[in-house]
């Protein structure tokens, strides 16, 4: 399962076994392409070579496949963070 799709005019989509999971995947996929959007205001883009680009892939692959509770640390946290500051969301 990759990161998810970009929609036309309807912005990124991604999905998880868990809400975790589906939110570590949206987070890390924003900041994808917010690093390509900032790279590509500072000059040309150096593009990866498909063979490299492939590797990487498949290593964000075999590392997600291992860890049993993906996105679960990153989401506490910032739920803690978000507690912190203002936990009027809660009912």
């Amino acid at each position: 399962m990759g990161g998810g799709p970009i929609l036309l005019n309807h912005g990124l989509l991604t999905v998880g076994r868990t809400v975790a999971e589906a939110f570590i995947r949206l987070y890390r996929l924003e900041s994808a392409c917010q690093v390509q959007l900032d790279a590509g205001e500072a000059g040309s883009l150096r593009v990866l070579d498909q063979d490299l680009a492939r590797k990487s892939g498949k290593d964000v692959k075999r590392f997600m496949e291992q860890e049993d509770n993906f996105g679960q640390l990153e989401f506490d946290a910032l739920t803690r963070r978000i507690n912190r500051n203002d936990d009027s969301y809660r009912l």
